[in-house]
């Protein structure tokens, strides 16, 4: 699991009516493998005191507003020119392919 601190969390909880859309001083837990969010609550005051002397490796050294439904949904046209049977299995190697073709075209 990992933890992140916020000083507002975004959530789409009001629409439930579970909780407010605005969690001030919240955290996000999630999944360090998957990456799901796992929850979303307000800061206990102990953590708060940790977070304030910096003990806390996942405080925030500024004001932070996290929005987590946001998706990045953006393309890459110029990389869809690879047949399946030429992708690598392997991301890594997807990439570096991908960057081999794309100095090519230059």
């Amino acid at each position: 699991m990992k933890k992140y601190y916020a000083d507002y969390i975004l959530t789409s909880a009001k629409s439930s009516g579970s909780s407010p859309a605005f969690i001030e001083n919240g955290s996000l837990v999630c999944d360090k493998t998957t990456g799901n969010i796992l929850s979303i609550e307000k800061i206990k005051k102990i953590e708060k005191n940790a977070i304030k002397k910096k003990k806390d490796p996942g405080a925030p050294p500024f004001k932070t507003l996290m929005v987590p439904g946001f998706i990045n949904a953006h393309t890459h046209t110029d990389i869809t020119f690879k047949p399946d049977d030429k992708t690598p299995r392997i991301f890594s190697g997807w990439v570096m392919s991908l960057l081999e073709k794309r100095k090519s075209l230059n």
